[in-house]
């Protein structure tokens, strides 16, 4: 996005953008004031979690732990063990199915109970719920999009709702995750934009696609002068009763934010 090419455009915000609804979430509970994290030393999952230390730390957290583990690496004992002696407020994990799935186990395992347990990326699919099994009660997570978000729009699926029934009959009951969603609404857009210039010239579309200010399934569409989107709210989520609940932003939450006992 920093080198000012002029057809270049995105359905995924920022990490910051997922990283600060989250520490919002959390930190509205007062008692919160110590935070552990733990992130896979892989590009995406260690950016995610440098941006929300730097959110908990504008939000007056003290962050007592940052521990990277190497790709691949499924035993984290040793750093829980050290987490544990840190007694954090918070925990926030960061990776993929397999490495989260283990990580919480390991939690339990070695007696760490925080207030407050969010992972990024692995709570998105509904295989880490299954992995997990009650241990995923309460987890928070955040992500570009949710199949439990609800957005009325103007593309082609015209809703969440339909998207998520369309996506379903193609992929065998399947749900989408962020990612799938995401590039479905770069499709959607590409014809929206078609659409609004009467045209396929490559210029007319660019133009209609950089002017675009639209609602969709995915969310809200618009672009930034970088070509990166910049009207989307990730939605920040916890699993309660084994589903994905939307806890925030406001407009299409479905409950509110649940702590643990300590």
């Amino acid at each position: 996005y920093d080198q000012n090419y002029k057809y270049l455009f995105g359905t995924l915000t920022s990490n910051e953008s997922v990283a600060d609804p989250l520490t919002e979430v959390v930190t509205a509970n007062k008692k919160i004031k110590k935070l552990a994290i733990l992130a896979r030393n892989d590009l995406f999952p260690l950016a995610v979690a440098q941006s929300l230390e730097a959110a908990a730390k504008r939000s007056g957290i003290e962050v007592v732990m940052f521990e990277r583990y190497a790709i691949g690496v499924l035993d984290h004992a040793a750093a829980i063990t050290q987490m544990r002696a840190a007694n954090p407020d918070w925990v926030f994990g960061t990776g993929y199915i397999n490495d989260l799935v283990a990580m919480r186990k390991q939690m339990s395992e070695l007696g760490v109970k925080p207030l407050a347990i969010s992972m990024i990326a692995g709570p998105a699919y509904k295989e880490f719920v299954t992995a997990s099994g009650a241990l995923a009660e309460n987890i928070a997570s955040s992500s570009w999009w949710q199949p439990s978000v609800r957005y009325k729009g103007r593309d082609v699926f015209g809703s969440t709702e339909a998207f998520n029934a369309a996506f379903a009959a193609k992929y065998k009951g399947d749900e989408a995750d962020y990612i799938e969603a995401a590039s479905a609404a770069c499709g959607a857009v590409v014809q929206m934009a078609m659409e609004a210039a009467n045209s396929a010239d490559p210029k007319a579309v660019r133009d209609a696609l950089a002017k675009m200010d639209q609602e969709t399934f995915y969310g809200r569409v618009r672009f930034g002068e970088i070509g990166q989107i910049n009207s989307l709210e990730p939605p920040v989520f916890q699993i309660q009763g084994g589903k994905s609940v939307v806890i925030s932003p406001a407009a299409i939450k479905q409950g509110e934010m649940k702590f643990m006992n300590r």
